[in-house]
């Protein structure tokens, strides 16, 4: 490979790397909370609020988690209702 493909790739490399330390980071997260056995739970879902008081963890922070698990597809949010997540 020569240079000028190396200095190209690289920024994508750094990039991948980057954005699979952050969707590993989310995994953490939500099995650290033990979200999927608290959704398995409550087979109707929870909204952010009521997984936040449950876990009592910062509301904002656990909106910003469900969101990211929810783009990853590691959960489910349903945007018809007040932020309800389930499984």
């Amino acid at each position: 490979m020569d240079n000028e493909t190396k200095s190209t790739l690289w920024p994508q490399l750094v990039m991948d790397i980057y954005t699979g330390f952050q969707k590993s980071q989310v995994l953490f997260v939500t099995t650290e909370l033990q979200l999927y056995d608290l959704l398995a739970i409550h087979q109707n879902g929870m909204t952010a609020n009521e997984i936040a008081n449950k876990k009592k963890v910062n509301l904002d922070a656990t909106e910003r988690i469900l969101d990211y698990a929810a783009g990853l597809k590691l959960i489910k949010k349903d945007f018809r209702s007040e932020s309800k997540t389930g499984k």
